[in-house]
């Protein structure tokens, strides 16, 4: 959930976009691949993500996290190097990057995003305290790789008609700073000389943790955040939910602009934010910055850990549960895995400047930094 940022919602227009409709909806296919969620590959990674002291945007374990990452989605794009690729975009003035995992679809101009932070934060100093950000948000995280493991293969049989993208934002805790980047960047028409068209933009951000709801004596349910988002998308997700899921949604709202969404919709793009329950109760809105109810009082702090979420993921398929083997992941060997990932990560970066990576189109070089001073950086550090 970010940090503080001022918008005003009157000075934006967002364009409408007809989204399909209820009798055009793929009910068979969605269907086979809602029942092929793994709850124990969503668990695991949680627990790997939060394996790390932190995921800060400027710390070396949050560059670390964001290489663990990069290799996972590298993976999946290697299945079918045309129609699926990696990219990493490297933001001046800290480490950590923001990744994007793209499905080419038929339409390339047209793009919907699904997106998710990947950085964590606590109040503390890193030298006295970690961060290893569970709810916030590693289940987001998870969220979206899981989609991506089960989209690979029915993509790879029917192309999609439009051009999708996983996106993995860096420095959300600090005010959407890296999805800022990213959306100036596609509202940008000097440099997007390819003039792409985002029709849809859905954040996951706090997924995991449905006993922030049951403890407001509220049912297990979808919060639909109100706040800086499209009200026709929103439409469009409610829908969505009604045909596929078991579980209902409640309107709730943010008293700030709280996650990446906000950083398309300022741009003028149409977006949503799905986060785990409604903050609010009897119009009083509840934190979600310091629990008051549950295990964890501390959302940005030590005490958001894999452990301490409910199964929340078990509500998905409560009875149909199929996918009873453990996810093949396993949490990071720390020292070895940080010497290897800063060197991966280097190369990655420098592999970019070539186009050898980052082959995204509209992204270009000046946003990646001057790898010799990063290497310095990097190396330089154990």
């Amino acid at each position: 959930m970010a940090g503080n940022l001022t918008f005003t919602s009157n000075k934006v227009v967002i364009p409408h976009y007809e989204y399909p409709l209820e009798k055009s909806l793929n009910t068979e296919k969605v269907t086979s691949a809602y029942n092929d969620v793994n709850i124990y590959e969503l668990e695991d990674m949680i627990t790997n993500l939060t394996s790390f002291n932190d995921r800060r945007y400027n710390s070396l374990h949050g560059l670390e996290a964001a290489t663990y990452i990069y290799d996972i989605l590298v993976a999946y794009a290697a299945e079918s190097p045309g129609l699926f690729h990696a990219s990493i975009i490297h933001h001046k003035g800290w480490l950590q990057p923001s990744l994007v995992f793209t499905v080419n679809g038929i339409s390339p101009d047209h793009i919907v995003v699904v997106g998710s932070h990947l950085d964590s934060m606590s109040y503390l100093p890193s030298f006295l305290t970690s961060a290893p950000g569970a709810d916030d948000n590693a289940s987001g995280v998870a969220t979206l790789l899981e989609s991506i493991r089960l989209l690979v293969p029915i993509f790879k049989e029917k192309i999609p008609e439009n051009t999708i993208q996983f996106h993995f934002y860096s420095a959300e805790e600090t005010g959407s700073l890296g999805s800022l980047e990213i959306y100036r960047y596609f509202n940008d028409q000097h440099k997007n000389k390819y003039n792409k068209k985002i029709v849809a933009m859905l954040q996951q951000d706090m997924t995991g943790y449905t006993k922030g709801s049951t403890d407001l004596g509220l049912e297990e349910h979808f919060g639909i955040v109100k706040s800086y988002a499209s009200s026709n998308l929103n439409l469009f997700i409610k829908m969505l939910i009604q045909n596929y899921c078991d579980i209902p949604y409640r309107d709730t709202e943010c008293s700030m602009i709280c996650s990446d969404h906000a950083a398309a919709t300022i741009n003028g793009f149409p977006a949503a934010y799905i986060i785990w329950g409604d903050s609010t109760i009897n119009g009083k809105e509840k934190s979600t910055k310091k629990r008051d109810s549950g295990t964890r009082k501390d959302l940005h702090g030590t005490t958001d850990l894999a452990e301490d979420l409910p199964r929340s993921f078990d509500r998905i398929r409560p009875d149909k549960s199929t996918s009873k083997i453990r996810g093949t992941a396993s949490p990071p060997a720390r020292e070895k895995y940080a010497k290897r990932s800063r060197e991966r990560m280097i190369h990655y970066m420098e592999e970019a400047k070539y186009g050898e990576h980052n082959n995204s189109t509209y992204y270009n070089n000046k946003q990646l930094t001057d790898t010799g001073k990063l290497r310095q950086v990097l190396m330089g550090r154990r």
